[in-house]
């Protein structure tokens, strides 16, 4: 089975920028898809995102992309990445039917071309002209604190809770939507992936950014560049886990 073609993070984002929505598969998910638990579930399988995650790929909705690892081979995480490969065709194969796009978006670490003040701005035109933000996350989120400081936009939040978010994805489905946002804007780990696709359903422009609120604020205050690996992972802190 082949890895299937997968678009850049620059249009991945230029796509979302137009309007799509995107469920983003990572290792995390791929367990999930799988039938295991992860992290935050202590292991225990969770049948119910199993399920959702695998409706995902094989009814797709024409508004919401499908984001997979790139498995580019210039990027700086290839090494980690391709020991997936085997792992991720089972479920995403090339010819199943569905374009793929880059779940990596989130993740400047895994490319140096992401890593610039032209990506940076780039991310920024999925708000552009948005006057009403939901922001689904943790209250720490950074992502909540650089999209409240966004000028004109009035922004809700949407608490979701650090463990088993996928057992309250019903009243955050319906905080949404409730919210009445021209975009929601998802840090809820696993969830959101799920939680991205129900959303596109209800015709709402959900993005799932994970933990992208460290770079973001980063780039918007000036702050240096991480130089090393726990540099980055420090900047994802007081993120939510992305496996929950």
């Amino acid at each position: 089975m082949t890895f299937p073609q997968v678009a850049g993070e620059f249009e991945t984002v230029t796509m979302i920028a137009q309007g799509y929505s995107i469920a983003r598969f990572g290792d995390g998910e791929l367990k999930m898809m799988d039938g295991f638990g992860y992290t935050r579930t202590n292991y225990k399988p969770v049948p119910g995102l199993t399920q959702e995650l695998r409706r995902i790929v094989s009814l797709p909705h024409p508004k919401c992309l499908i984001g997979i690892p790139t498995m580019d081979p210039t990027g700086l995480k290839y090494e980690g990445w391709k020991r997936h490969r085997d792992r991720f065709t089972k479920f995403f194969r090339e010819g199943d039917g569905n374009k793929y796009y880059s779940s990596l978006i989130t993740r400047p670490d895994c490319g140096a071309w992401m890593e610039t003040h032209e990506y940076y701005l780039h991310v920024c035109k999925i708000w552009e002209g948005y006057r009403r933000i939901t922001v689904v996350s943790e209250p720490e989120s950074k992502l909540l604190t650089h999209t409240r400081m966004l000028p004109g936009v009035d922004v809700t939040h949407v608490e979701c809770p650090s463990y088993d978010a996928y057992e309250k994805i019903a009243f955050l489905q319906a905080a949404v939507i409730e919210s009445r946002p021209q975009l929601a804007l998802l840090s809820i780990g696993t969830t959101a992936t799920v939680l991205a696709y129900r959303l596109a359903h209800h015709n709402i422009h959900a993005v799932d950014l994970g933990s992208i609120g460290g770079f973001l604020m980063r780039w918007r205050t000036g702050k240096p560049k991480p130089k090393t690996r726990d540099d980055y992972a420090s900047e994802r802190t007081n993120e939510p886990d992305t496996h929950k």
